[in-house]
């Protein structure tokens, strides 16, 4: 009887063991998803910044252009 009962708290012990333990695989999952997105969403608005700076400069080299063209029409005349 006495075995009986200390095997039933063990098997017990070690369900609830097992749960907790699932809880926190489950919990660390969760976090590693909220870390790796939270990753993503930074490179994401990296690559923005990037082609922000790309299109300011392809902006900013047309303007040299233009103002280069500008000049030697005025050294023409």
């Amino acid at each position: 009887e006495e075995l009986e009962r200390l095997r039933a708290e063990s098997s017990l012990r070690q369900a609830r063991d097992q749960h907790q333990n699932s809880e926190v695989q489950r919990k660390l999952m969760a976090l590693k998803n909220k870390q790796a997105l939270s990753k993503l969403e930074e490179m994401d608005s990296l690559s923005g910044l990037q082609s922000e700076s790309s299109r300011i400069q392809a902006k900013l080299s047309l303007a040299r252009a233009k103002r280069s063209a500008e000049l030697e029409a005025m050294k023409a005349e």
